[in-house]
């Protein structure tokens, strides 16, 4: 399937969930990931997001098209924005979801109150993070110097540490710099910590 196709696919989507859920409810449809950026492949998938106007409590809302079920990521606008001001190890990750979104309807002023928000948070909250993120950091660099010690080769035990230290590296750098991660490096590390 090629990026164009993607596109039309998400828009035909989008037509559904107005549809289903009414015009004055959808706020914003988007589509995020590699078909954004057309670096998608015939085996990429088709990542999606819709926020609504107002409160949306739906647990798992089935889109279907062609009889396919397609999964969109869905939440209400105001809890999405109040998201973005919890500061946790995850933050870097989930925001920088949002600047790597090609909006195909609804209110493009989303980026700009999501930076407006980004700008309002206090320091504070980020450092009090990082400091939370360099005792784990610490740790693993421990291990890997105990690995050394010992003469091991416990390549589960090198990877593992490894992978940490990076993960919290680049954590910390996205967070001390009120960023957000997205593409491979964000993905990476998101699937990593969620293994």
């Amino acid at each position: 399937m090629k990026n164009i196709e993607r596109i039309n696919i998400a828009k035909e989507i989008k037509d559904i969930i107005i549809k289903k859920y009414g015009k004055n409810k959808v706020y914003l449809f988007a589509i995020l990931g590699s078909t954004v950026k057309k670096k998608d492949t015939k085996f990429s998938d088709l990542e999606m997001m819709c926020l609504f106007n107002g409160k949306f409590k739906e647990k798992d809302p089935q889109i279907f098209f062609k009889k396919r079920y397609m999964h969109v990521w869905m939440n209400s606008k105001i809890k999405t924005l109040k998201d973005i001001k919890n500061i946790n190890f995850t933050w870097p990750f989930e925001v920088g979801t949002y600047f790597n979104i090609k909006i195909i309807y609804g209110d493009k002023i989303f980026l700009k109150e999501v930076k407006t928000i980004i700008k309002s948070i206090p320091e504070k909250n980020f450092k009090r993070v990082i400091e939370h993120n360099l005792h784990t950091l610490f740790e693993k660099l421990g291990k890997l110097q105990s690995i050394k010690i010992r003469k091991g080769l416990e390549i589960y035990d090198i990877n593992s540490a490894t992978h940490s230290i990076l993960l919290h590296t680049v954590t910390d750098l996205a967070l001390l710099n009120k960023k957000g991660l997205y593409g491979g490096v964000g993905m990476m590390c998101l699937m990593w910590l969620l293994k």
